[in-house]
């Protein structure tokens, strides 16, 4: 019986520990790990040189605004890593560390990784085993974005991570070098602010010599294709000796890259709005609508300036008030000049074989 009860107390009291150590891990995992390398839907991912990388990861661009420096943070986690440099990390294992910075001093998590697969060489006529993999730094900034009244918890994650071939590479980054690079990527971040929304963006920049190898654009599942959605701008022009503010909204088939190299087939609904006041100045208001198609072709990857992609469309009156237009109007535009969210463009209206025919230049805003 002494026995049997014996068994019982070992049983339980393995178990009891057990379950300690399991709830120990998963409240590390938590707290260190709640979000997963590559779950954030933004990934910029920076090549450096000597076995240097660098990843972004965030909820949107915007976050990157929030960020003073990197170098700081980097030199101050490897400043509280450091006095386990000896002690701790073996030259032929791996190592991810996870580095809170939100506290004062610093807290982090070291988790060790040894290879399943035992590659050896010779160093000095002395067998070393061969490292397989990176050791990572994974800083996370989420601490920078606490809300108002709950100091104490973040509500957008935002994490930075290196990538060294051994961990003391670290001490090979020039002073200020993270900085420049983070400037840079700002710099075309913030143009592409407006097309970020819950949407996958994945981006290549290589710090050695200051180019994007690929492009920060959306990935998910904007390559080459077939793409429709709806379409909406706005408008505002001299015509008909009266200022025109109109609207648009359709619908557009996009063929080819989502971002670069594309065709854009657009059919869109078009109200004109017309302002006059009667003999009595009582305020009237006509409505003229037309159905446009328009074709847009561009050539590469929208940029940060001033250009001009291949557009043309093509417009008919459907409905008709006033006497601003004729009957069977049509209108067309040309080529214009097209920065950010915004396109001027030539557009002339003309009806019955281009009789009174009369040129316009429309601003358009974008907001789709």
């Amino acid at each position: 019986m002494k026995n049997y009860l014996l068994s019982l107390l070992i049983v339980f009291a393995a178990t009891t520990l057990h379950a300690q150590r399991s709830s120990t891990a998963n409240w590390s995992n938590i707290f260190y790990n709640s979000t997963k390398p590559g779950d954030l839907p933004i990934n910029i991912h920076v090549s450096f040189t000597s076995g240097i990388n660098m990843t972004y990861e965030m909820f949107d661009l915007g976050q990157l605004d929030n960020i003073r420096s990197i170098d700081s943070l980097l030199h101050k986690a490897w400043a509280d890593i450091l006095p386990l440099k000896d002690s701790m990390f073996k030259p032929q294992n791996s190592y991810r560390i996870d580095y809170n910075p939100g506290t004062e001093n610093g807290q982090f998590r070291v988790v060790e990784k040894v290879s399943a697969d035992n590659s050896f060489y010779y160093k000095n006529n002395v067998l070393k085993k061969l490292k397989l993999d990176s050791d990572t730094l994974r800083i996370n900034l989420s601490y920078i974005f606490k809300g108002k009244k709950d100091t104490t918890m973040p509500y957008k994650p935002l994490y930075v991570t290196f990538s060294f071939f051994k961990l003391s590479y670290i001490e090979n980054m020039n002073q200020g070098q993270a900085d420049s690079v983070l400037v840079e990527i700002k710099q075309i971040a913030s143009a592409r602010k407006h097309k970020v929304n819950e949407i996958n963006m994945n981006g290549l920049y290589n710090a050695e010599n200051h180019t994007w190898k690929n492009p920060l654009k959306q990935t998910k599942n904007f390559d080459n294709g077939l793409f429709f959605e709806p379409d909406v701008y706005v408008g505002f022009q001299y015509a008909r000796g009266a200022w025109i503010p109109s609207a648009a909204a359709g619908f557009q088939l996009i063929n080819g890259d989502y971002d670069g190299k594309r065709e854009a087939f657009k059919l869109m609904w078009e109200p004109h709005f017309f302002f006059s006041r009667d003999a009595a100045n009582k305020l009237i208001s006509d409505r003229n609508d037309f159905l446009t198609f328009r074709l847009y072709q561009y050539d590469k990857e929208e940029n940060l300036g001033l250009y001009s992609p291949t557009s043309f469309s093509i417009g008919y009156l459907i409905n008709r008030q006033g006497n601003w237009y004729e009957k069977h109007t049509f209108k067309f535009s040309v080529p214009g000049l097209t920065y950010k969210l915004i396109s001027l463009e030539p557009e002339f209206f003309f009806n019955d074989f281009f009789k009174h025919f009369s040129p316009s230049l429309k601003l358009n805003f974008n907001l789709d």
